[in-house]
């Protein structure tokens, strides 16, 4: 088993994590040789994006005055 340092998880579950988001169309795979490079597709990031902006809204809308959520976004918000 291989354990890589930069990522702190090993090959095989880098490996795993790989075939989870293949199988959600979030990624494809060019094949080089023995290696396959795996690059995310655009649609997939533009979604995510979506969704992370739609969260930060509503964290925003659910909590204005800053008594659940002490989100670094809302510092800059108040200057």
């Amino acid at each position: 088993m291989l354990f890589i340092p930069k990522l702190g998880i090993t090959e095989s579950a880098i490996s795993q994590h790989l075939k989870i988001m293949r199988e959600a169309d979030m990624i494809y795979g060019e094949k080089y040789g023995y290696h396959t490079h795996y690059l995310p597709k655009q649609e997939a990031l533009d979604d995510l994006l979506e969704l992370f902006k739609a969260m930060q809204r509503k964290s925003i809308d659910l909590d204005r005055n800053m008594d659940v959520c002490q989100c670094e976004y809302r510092e800059r918000e108040q200057e």
